[in-house]
């Protein structure tokens, strides 16, 4: 477990500038797999889908290509990590 929380650590401080201009990112461990993988939330609100959807678009952003271009740097910083 301590590779898990070591990786989140890990992860912000490598996604901390990404699209740093309209997101702050959170990464913690997900211990309970019934939790979404992804939250969005503003103002300490939490965002549905389509509100996710809006609060992207006003940056020019689509949710679904957001979600993979995130999905992909998640992946390469894994590899990253574990020293791949």
């Amino acid at each position: 477990m301590e590779h898990i929380e070591g990786f989140c650590k890990f992860a912000k401080q490598q996604v901390a500038t990404l699209h740093s201009d309209f997101v702050r990112w959170r990464i913690v461990p997900r211990y309970d797999k019934s939790l979404a993988e992804t939250e969005y939330k503003t103002n300490n609100k939490r965002l549905d889908h389509v509100k996710a959807m809006q609060y992207l678009g006003v940056f020019g952003q689509e949710l679904d290509e957001f979600e993979e271009h995130f999905q992909d740097e998640l992946a390469r910083l894994i590899d990253l990590y574990l020293g791949r």
